[in-house]
């Protein structure tokens, strides 16, 4: 199950995390990006709902305002600004919001559902895992399942764990390891 998830663009704030945190304790997804993400990376992101521009005050660098490209205020999601004077999103804060404010823009203006829990967000993780383990090639996958059973507390193969190293050819580890057969 993919989790419905708001994007935080750090725009030079300290409080990033703290707005993530809320988010999530609202049971919606979120993740902190760069503010100059582009909207091709954006639009691989998953299940977007919204997006959070926050600023703060190391907004400016060099004397330079940072801010995130143009594009992406035209590219369909909800935005809220948060200490950001140069936005050019409807909902703009001066500071952080409070929870109902926020809870406001996820829920009603964002229309996210409150689906993400850690078991979820495990069970995703792990079928992220699997699914680069079936993209392996067959001698890479055998090894990494030997190198499993090998490491077993009953098992001592640690000869074998060291040929599980990486899924170079066999000629190659022979060499490395210093092994004839």
């Amino acid at each position: 199950m993919k989790q419905d998830m708001i994007v935080i663009l750090d725009l030079g704030s300290t409080e990033n995390t703290v707005i993530a945190r809320q988010i999530r304790d609202m049971g919606v997804y979120s993740e902190i990006h760069p503010h100059d993400i582009t909207v091709e990376e954006l639009k691989a992101l998953q299940n977007v709902k919204g997006i959070i521009l926050n600023g703060g005050e190391n907004r400016v660098v060099d004397g330079t305002a940072v801010d995130v490209s143009s594009e992406l205020y035209n590219c369909g999601y909800p935005m809220m600004a948060i200490d950001h004077p140069s936005a050019k999103c409807e909902q703009q804060l001066t500071e952080l919001p409070s929870n109902e404010v926020l809870k406001k823009f996820v829920f009603d203006t964002c229309k996210a559902a409150p689906n993400w829990n850690m078991k979820n967000f495990i069970e995703d993780q792990a079928e992220l895992i699997r699914r680069g383990w079936r993209q392996e090639s067959p001698a890479c996958s055998f090894r990494r399942r030997r190198f499993l059973r090998c490491c077993r507390p009953s098992y001592q193969g640690h000869r074998a764990a060291a040929r599980m190293r990486s899924c170079k050819s066999r000629t190659d580890e022979k060499e490395r390891v210093g092994e004839r057969d």
